[in-house]
C-alpha cells in the first residue's frame, strides 16, 4: 500500500496521472538511449570494419580471378601453338613420304 501511496502522490505532484505517466514513459525511453548508445556505436565499427574488409576480399578475388583467366589465355595459347607445330611437322613429313 505505501508505493501505491507514494506513486500517487508523484502523480499529482507531476499534475495528474497522464502528465506522470508521460514523463515516466519520456524518462524511460532517454535512460535506455543512453543504456544502447555503446552497443549502437561497437555496431557502426564492427559493420564498417567488415565492410572495409569484405571490399579488400572482393578487390582480391577480382585480382585473382583476372591472373588466372589471364594464366589460362598464355596455357591455351601455348597448347594451340604446339598442335600447330605438331600438324605441320605431320604436313611435312607426310609431304616428305609422298
Amino acid at each position: 500500500m505505501w508505493n501505491y501511496a507514494e506513486m500517487t502522490k508523484q502523480a499529482c505532484e507531476k499534475g495528474g496521472p497522464e502528465v506522470f505517466m508521460d514523463s515516466l514513459v519520456k524518462e524511460g525511453i532517454k535512460v535506455g538511449r543512453l543504456e544502447m548508445l555503446p552497443l549502437t556505436i561497437l555496431a557502426g565499427i564492427v559493420g564498417t570494419t567488415a565492410g572495409i574488409g569484405i571490399n579488400k576480399l572482393v578487390i582480391c578475388y577480382k585480382e585473382t580471378m583476372k591472373k588466372v583467366n589471364e594464366d589460362i589465355v598464355i596455357t591455351k595459347e601455348k597448347v594451340i601453338g604446339r598442335f600447330l607445330k605438331e600438324e605441320s611437322i605431320q604436313e611435312i613429313i607426310t609431304k616428305q613420304n609422298v
